[in-house]
């Protein structure tokens, strides 16, 4: 899968992609187009370098330089189409010659600012050679010519033609004979000299044409380049953790949502990182509404997501198991499936988990709410079923629920909820979030908390119709 498909249905990583710090487009399409990694080596190589990206970036006598090399990614355009015509032997048009002229131009000046820091960053191809090709007169200036110095002939012709015009110019129009003779004259040398230029632009082209694989580089370490830099300062900027990986556990240490940090602290309000394990087995977690369990699904969810694109992630320290492909079953995430009911569409969620599952496919589930739209009877039945599969196929998975009285195999947390020491001060729906602790604790007897009254009175839910519940409760 791509990075570009996944961003359409995750909003979290979404929203990391579009706060990079990216120059070109370029660097933007090719991070888009990566795919999602399960090399250990692969990951374990791109973050390493990310790392070493972002030490650079804490050295105050190094930021005249990444000053400098951005400014020259941003100039970058993504040429790779001009580069696939050099590929199947196309005579490039004078735009094209110009834009590789410019990108080779880039790259050595770049190369030029990595070697004089002595940096090991990204390995740019030689393309000073077709830089030559492109700049016979060695001036490296950013435009593009069919330079006299590309062929004797046609420097003659030129200096011919233009002492051609210019006694074109001294003869009055009124001589029309001796003018109409002159001006063919300058015609036919005019063509002469436009049938040299396409002469050259072919063998420009075949000159070319070789290096098209040394281009294509050239274009790809400078995006690369690119993403590299913006993954760092992400990481800096939103005080991201290298993951490593792990054969058999998950473990979070302070996982939190950027997105909603961010919203949150610009409002001066409390946001909970939470510390977190998954092993190769079912984990059940149970909580009040508004307790995040549905935020910890999707931090995990965006935190599996950057670390197998080679990103950092939202925590103060994590170890991760790789997998195939995230599974989720999340309330926001059902519109390929509008028209049926949401019951439908969960449980047709879960049989395709189901089907991946048994395929041998490793992955990881994420399950908000498993059968909420359905009675208690037979939604903690489902429960219980989809815990005992996946205990029983060792898939490393979160269902989160309100049903008591789950007693399928798995680990069971709760979210601790109300501190019960704030309870008798003042509560609003401002300030909610204040009075509840997010972390996570053993829920051995799988008991729900029975929290919902209490949230709606804060909310200021009718007194009247919060009676008649109470009542049905009292009964």
């Amino acid at each position: 899968m791509q990075l570009k498909t996944v961003i359409k249905k995750v909003e979290a990583l979404s929203y990391m992609i579009n706060n990079l710090d990216l120059q070109s487009g370029l660097g933007r399409k090719i991070l888009l187009e990566s795919y999602f990694m399960t090399d250990k080596e692969v990951i374990d190589r791109e973050l390493n370098d990310v790392e070493k990206v972002r030490e650079l970036l804490s050295v105050p006598r190094l930021n005249l330089f990444f000053d400098a090399v951005k400014r020259k990614l941003s100039q970058v355009k993504d040429v790779r189409n001009t580069v696939i015509r050099l590929s199947n032997n196309a005579v490039l048009e004078d735009i094209e010659l110009f834009e590789l002229k410019h990108l080779c131009i880039l790259c050595y000046e770049i190369v030029r600012l990595i070697d004089e820091e002595n940096i090991d960053l990204v390995q740019f191809p030689d393309i000073l050679l077709v830089l030559d090709i492109l700049d016979p007169e060695k001036l490296r200036l950013p435009n593009f010519f069919i330079y006299d110095a590309y062929s004797e002939e046609l420097a003659r012709l030129r200096k011919e033609l233009k002492k051609e015009r210019q006694l074109l110019g001294t003869i009055s129009q009124n001589d029309v004979e001796t003018y109409k003779t002159q001006e063919e004259k300058t015609d036919i040398i005019y063509q002469r000299s436009l049938n040299e230029e396409d002469k050259i632009r072919i063998r420009l082209s075949d000159q070319l044409s070789p290096h098209w694989k040394e281009l294509l580089m050239a274009l790809e370490m400078a995006a690369r380049l690119d993403n590299l830099i913006a993954k760092a300062a992400q990481a800096t900027q939103m005080a991201l953790t290298k993951p490593s990986i792990h054969e058999n556990i998950t473990s979070y240490k302070g996982i939190f949502h950027p997105q909603l940090k961010t919203i949150l602290e610009s409002e001066q309000k409390r946001y909970q990182p939470i510390d977190v394990a998954l092993e190769k087995n079912p984990c059940l977690i149970t909580g009040a509404n508004m307790a995040g369990k549905t935020v910890l699904l999707k931090c995990l969810q965006l935190s599996q997501y950057l670390f197998q694109f080679g990103f950092f992630v939202p925590a103060q320290k994590a170890e991760i198991m790789l997998v195939e492909d995230i599974l989720t079953s999340m309330d926001d995430e059902q519109e390929e499936l509008r028209g049926l009911s949401s019951f439908a569409a969960e449980i047709l969620s879960i049989d395709r988990m189901i089907k991946t599952i048994r395929s041998g496919k490793n992955v990881l589930i994420l399950i908000d709410e498993l059968a909420r739209t359905t009675n208690p009877v037979e939604g903690s039945a489902i429960v219980n079923g989809m815990l005992d599969f996946l205990g029983e196929n060792k898939v490393q998975s979160i269902i989160t629920t309100h049903y008591s009285g789950i007693t399928a195999k798995s680990r069971k947390l709760r979210v601790k909820g109300f501190i019960e020491t704030k309870v008798n001060e003042p509560l609003t729906k401002e300030n909610i979030g204040d009075f509840i602790d997010y972390s996570l604790e053993e829920n051995r007897e799988a008991v729900a908390p029975m929290e919902a009254l209490r949230v709606a009175k804060i909310l200021n839910v009718d007194k009247a119709f919060m009676e008649k519940i109470d009542g049905y409760l009292k009964k």
